[in-house]
């Protein structure tokens, strides 16, 4: 079923609609609320009985999202049992404390103080964690092989910031670290003939187009941070990033194989750039649609907002593994988060269509966890039980919050 470029949005609209055709107004609640329980006993057990196999930060972020659907107690008394864990450690020696100063505990950290949710025999001393997480982002190595992890943690350091900002002030680290940023970001912009606000300070020979190291994760961090900082500069490195990814669009043809309009990997050129028919959290063509949507709001952009409406509304007509890749229930490539990111456009949009997607995908989620086929036994947040947990917990959520923020880079 090809997707023409003159094709009528009212028509992919009704196309989608009868495709998904399903009842989206059930107690999404209490179909999921059931398993987020059972994931998060088999957290709590991994956590008894393989305590070097749990990643801390992603149980702090997983236990709060259940607070906030649950509101009960016994979600408060995890949380202050993780926050004394990690007080007891930041009292040993300088150099193990300053491993555990990291952007996204103290975003977390961010998170449950807004709630009044932290200990109150645990002060957190925020300038020891502003100066720590500001100088891992400023001294780490520029170094191409590291580009992935560097621009996790410029992103997630920025993202940190951004949260530390008070309404009417900017956090002073918060301009020093975008600024810092901008000539590595840029970087991946290769071969492209505009030129860019900033010199490049490495040659990459390939760039990654989704989340998670790529151009959409750049570039949704930086538009939610241009909303409190709207630095010319940010704006010009934005803009040229989305003329970037829109450069190697193709038609997207059903019939001859093309599922996705945009690649996945680039090394500059149309003729080297890898395109598949992966639609997951971290690649594919919905995430640039998401990064769309949100720079046709930022800057006023008609004429992008309809690209994304073209973009987004063609991947509904993908719901088979066939057409997406999906093999399991994660969220870094999996239902769980091709579910979440449905649900996060329905929120942007106020398009309840993208929720039919959501639907659909949180269902295949449910399906099989309560089968228990392909449960992931780890505690990772991008291919284990915390994501899954997070991704199903945000949907039951139902409403706009900044821990979304934090995933999506």
């Amino acid at each position: 079923m090809p997707m023409q470029k003159t094709i009528d949005i009212g028509t992919l609209i009704s196309l989608v609609q009868r495709l998904l055709m399903k009842n989206t107004t059930v107690d999404i609640q209490q179909e999921i609320i059931p398993s987020l329980v059972i994931l998060n006993e088999g957290i709590l057990h991994m956590r008894n009985t393989s305590p070097t196999s749990i990643d801390e930060d992603h149980q702090f972020l997983y236990a709060y999202v259940l607070y906030k659907l649950l509101v009960t107690d016994d979600y408060v008394r995890q949380i202050h049992t993780l926050t004394h864990q990690l007080y007891v450690r930041l009292q040993k020696s300088p150099l193990t404390a300053e491993n555990l100063y990291t952007p996204e505990t103290g975003y977390t950290l961010a998170l449950l103080a807004e709630d009044n949710l932290l200990p109150m025999n645990m002060p957190i001393h925020w300038k020891d964690w502003d100066d720590a997480i500001a100088r891992k982002a400023l001294h780490f190595p520029m170094e191409e092989s590291l580009f992935s992890q560097k621009q996790l943690v410029l992103l997630q350091t920025i993202q940190y910031f951004t949260k530390r900002s008070a309404a009417n002030k900017l956090h002073p680290y918060l301009a020093q670290v975008v600024e810092h940023s901008l000539p590595f970001f840029v970087s991946q912009y290769i071969g492209m003939s505009a030129s860019t606000t900033f010199t490049p300070v490495l040659h990459l020979e390939q760039v990654r187009f989704g989340l998670n190291g790529g151009l959409a994760g750049m570039l949704l961090v930086l538009l939610k941070t241009y909303e409190i900082y709207p630095l010319p500069a940010l704006q010009t490195v934005i803009q040229q990033g989305i003329s970037y990814i829109l450069s190697f669009r193709q038609d997207i043809d059903f019939s001859e194989g093309n599922y996705s309009a945009f690649p996945d990997t680039t090394n500059g050129k149309y003729a080297g750039s890898q395109f598949s028919r992966s639609l997951n959290w971290q690649s594919g063509d919905l995430v640039q649609a998401l990064v769309f949507y949100r720079a046709a709001t930022v800057f006023q952009d008609q004429e992008l907002e309809k690209l994304a409406n073209l973009i987004g509304l063609n991947t509904l007509l993908r719901t088979t593994e066939e057409t997406t890749a999906i093999t399991d229930v994660t969220l870094e490539k999996g239902s769980a988060g091709l579910s979440l990111l449905y649900h996060v456009l329905n929120l942007t949009t106020q398009n309840s269509i993208y929720q039919s997607g959501c639907q659909l995908w949180m269902d295949h989620t449910l399906q099989t966890l309560n089968n228990q086929k392909s449960i992931p036994q780890n505690t990772n947040l991008r291919k284990g039980l915390p994501g899954i947990g997070i991704a199903l917990g945000s949907i039951a959520y139902g409403k706009e919050n900044t821990w979304l923020d934090w995933l999506l880079k």
